[in-house]
């Protein structure tokens, strides 16, 4: 019968429990004016805010003890009449038996359809701001109210959020963001000094300007809390991002450890991984100073992938494969809204960079980089073809989106570069600084050395729907040859090179700008020697023919020079030699005539002055006093793919007018005669 009666005991007593703690709520309950009353006070207490609870509040028994509260709104500051925030309901699950002893343990605080709106006015000030009053000037009529109510140990074991919606309202920038949150639950064993497990789940939506970008994230983490030391750790955090539009990336990090005392918060090493990005991260930050500290290691980064997603374009000559496969290393510092990169290694398909780079992101981004590299080719970095010809309106703003909302981005950049391609030219030891505006690139100034002598450029390149090209240039002492054979161009002269450019050009592509160029080009040669062309040999041809003799000596196909100047002035595309001297062992030339890039043709007249013996080259090219004081005049026409040889010569009609300048009817017969008989 013990046995029985002992447990009966036990249930009587049970029973005699739950009604007692029923009592105690249904006591509560119905004095709401007091639990309204003594809500509003411990809010009063702790903050310069007022707590409103426009709505009903219920008491619920069955199936779980709980008090819940309707219509929450709380307005800070006090009497401003502004809500910083609000809540649909409040419910208090409270367990009985704990309540018995004098401790308050809510088994559930579960919050419905909170409504947080932060605000920053022009000023930068936020209504978040000296929220929490100041321990050295309390409010004293709510501090005495907050030390009148009975205190009591409240334990909260599951704290349950449900359907928030966080709005900011920046004045600063007139953008609005907004971050709703699906469900959040954080979970407390029993035992107060184990790890709280919090789990997220929900989505984030900003909203900047017009365009909306949504992200959802979820977070599992295990958190432990030590109060007396004023620390906080979690501990196997996992976060996954799944953007709308971009693939999903997830964060690892194990260890995190902030202290509130020293407003320091450190990550040894976090991992993030998915289709775009592998990369791990270290860091240290103090939040009350805005800082922040560490070093990234990306073993790939798809730069397109990432920037798709954020809604961020890039501009579209850049070539792609640059952006999708990237692998950085660097340490970083984030102080006072700008991100700074030092030890800077970065791969980016073939680019190979170095140095230091300095970001200051927002509505206008500025970049700031000192950067090294052993080669940087522009035309696998810019293609020759910057946008396709079937293809114009590519540079227009994509379709939804606005001139208007598009972030401007400004850079500028300090190089060293081993060696520079471009367009097949090759440049070393190139120091130059380089400036990114919205729709332009602006070489502010290159040195470099240039096929065995030096270049000093500086130019632009506009890159929006018209496009245009901007090149002043000089060159001293270049190697002719090499520099005609790496753009291409005839290799029919060798000299060193000293030259000044100032030219321009419209479109976004090496045709277009072919087709428009404009502007002088100023040339001095010392020593240049013309292959496939030899001005002796057409000049004793013709001396030849009016001996009525035929040459004995071959001729090399070329012709040395002492020296050559020449100005040509281009437009659209045809430049005008209006000025060309040059000097053999025994002619002077002067020339003018014109220079075809869009047909790619050749035409000019050189006018040849004999100063020199000309018999010493052949004995049929003997000429008497007169044949010396005329001007022998040789033209040089054809097409620049052509072979320079059968460009230029003296010819049948030049020929007679040189004749009937030196001589009479008997010499012209017999001029006439062998030119009949060749």
């Amino acid at each position: 019968m013990g046995t029985p009666i002992r447990w009966l005991g036990i249930a009587v007593a049970t029973v005699l429990a739950i009604i007692a703690g029923l009592g105690v709520l249904v006591f509560l309950a119905a004095d709401e004016d007091r639990i309204r009353a003594a809500l509003t006070e411990r809010v009063e207490a702790i903050a310069d805010a007022r707590l409103r609870i426009d709505g009903n509040m219920s008491v619920e028994l069955l199936p779980r003890p709980g008090i819940t509260l309707e219509g929450l709104r709380l307005e800070a500051p006090a009497g401003s009449g502004q809500m910083l925030a609000s809540a649909k309901s409040l419910r208090l699950g409270i367990s009985l038996l704990p309540l018995l002893r004098g401790k308050l343990v809510c088994e559930q605080l579960r919050i419905a359809s909170p409504r947080l709106e932060l605000q920053r006015d022009a000023q930068g000030r936020g209504n978040w701001q000296n929220l929490l009053r100041s321990a050295a000037q309390p409010d004293s009529a709510a501090t005495d109210a907050a030390r009148d109510a009975p205190a009591r140990d409240v334990d909260i074991r599951e704290l349950r959020i449900e359907d928030a919606l966080i709005g900011f309202q920046d004045a600063t920038s007139g953008k609005r963001y907004e971050a709703r949150l699906g469900t959040l639950r954080i979970d407390r064993p029993e035992s107060g000094d184990q790890a709280s497990l919090l789990s997220l789940e929900g989505s984030i939506e900003t909203q900047p300007g017009e365009n909306a970008r949504a992200l959802g994230i979820g977070l599992r983490s295990q958190i432990s809390v030590n109060r007396a030391e004023q620390k906080l750790e979690l501990r196997g955090t996992d976060i996954d991002l799944s953007p709308t539009g971009g693939h999903p990336i997830r964060v690892s990090l194990p260890l995190v450890q902030a202290d509130t005392a020293t407003h320091r918060v450190s990550l040894p090493e976090g991992t993030l991984s998915g289709e775009d990005v592998d990369a791990s991260i270290s860091l240290d930050a103090d939040w009350q100073a805005a800082e922040l500290t560490g070093r990234i290691d990306a073993r790939r980064l798809d730069v397109l992938g990432l920037a798709g997603t954020n809604g961020i374009d890039i501009p579209h000559p850049i070539n792609p494969d640059i952006l999708t496969s990237v692998q950085l290393r660097t340490d970083f510092l984030w102080r006072q809204g700008s991100l700074q990169l030092t030890a800077l290694d970065l791969l980016a398909g073939t680019l190979a960079l170095g140095g230091e780079l300095r970001w200051t992101p927002g509505g206008s981004q500025r970049m700031e980089a000192t950067l090294n590299s052993p080669l940087i080719d522009l035309d696998y970095i810019l293609p020759p073809e910057l946008i396709p010809p079937d293809e114009p309106d590519e540079m227009q703003p994509a379709s939804g989106s606005s001139s208007a909302t598009r972030k401007e981005f400004t850079a500028q950049l300090r190089a060293s570069i081993g060696e520079l391609k471009s367009a097949g030219m090759a440049l070393q030891s190139v120091e130059s600084t380089v400036t990114l505006l919205p729709g332009s690139i602006r070489l502010d100034d290159v040195v470099s050395q240039l096929y065995g002598g030096k270049l000093h450029a500086a130019g632009s390149l506009d890159m929006e729907r018209e496009g245009g090209l901007r090149i002043d240039a000089e060159l001293d002492g270049v190697d002719a040859h090499r520099l005609l054979a790496a753009t291409r161009g005839v290799e029919v002269l060798d000299g060193a090179l000293n030259a000044s450019a100032n030219l321009q050009a419209r479109g976004l592509s090496r045709e277009q700008w072919i087709a428009s160029l404009d502007g002088p080009i100023r040339l001095h040669i010392e020593k240049p020697v013309l292959h496939g062309i030899s001005a002796e040999q057409s000049v004793c041809k013709a001396a030849a023919a009016l001996n009525g003799e035929a040459l004995e000596r071959r001729f090399e196909p070329l012709t040395r020079l002492r020296a050559l100047d020449a100005n040509v002035d281009f437009r659209k595309g045809v430049g005008e030699l209006q000025r060309l001297l040059a000097t053999t062992q025994n002619m002077s030339l002067e020339g003018e005539g014109s220079i075809d890039l869009r047909q790619r043709r050749i035409a000019l007249r050189l006018d040849a002055r004999i100063t020199g013996d000309m018999e010493t080259l052949d004995h049929a090219c003997r000429m008497n006093r007169r044949m010396q004081r005329v001007t022998w005049p040789i033209r040089c026409r054809g097409s620049l793919d052509a072979d320079p040889a059968d460009w230029c010569g003296i010819d049948k009609n030049d020929l007679l007018d040189i004749t009937r300048q030196i001589a009479g009817d008997k010499l012209k017969d017999k001029l006439g005669d062998f030119l009949r008989r060749h």
